[in-house]
């Protein structure tokens, strides 16, 4: 699978696919946010955990850019 083709799935398919084929590689956290990064068939989808009501917010999927920056210091390779 693609990046094009995960971003042409629903919501709930896109959730499914990084439930069963995901690879958590690195997250970071906040007093309000956690932040998740997979690696999900050579992209990467980013999760965003909302701490003060308790769910998910989103995903965001990527190839590379700002959003992969943040979370290189802490990926060991």
């Amino acid at each position: 699978m693609q990046l094009s083709d995960y971003l042409q799935l629903s919501e709930e398919a896109q959730w499914d696919t990084l439930h069963d084929f995901g690879v958590q590689l690195a997250s970071s956290e906040t007093i309000e946010y956690d932040y998740l990064l997979f690696a999900l068939h050579g992209f990467f989808v980013e999760v965003v955990f909302d701490n003060v009501i308790g769910s998910s917010l989103y995903l965001k999927a990527f190839a590379t850019g700002p959003r992969l920056d943040k979370y290189l210091h802490s990926i060991s390779f």
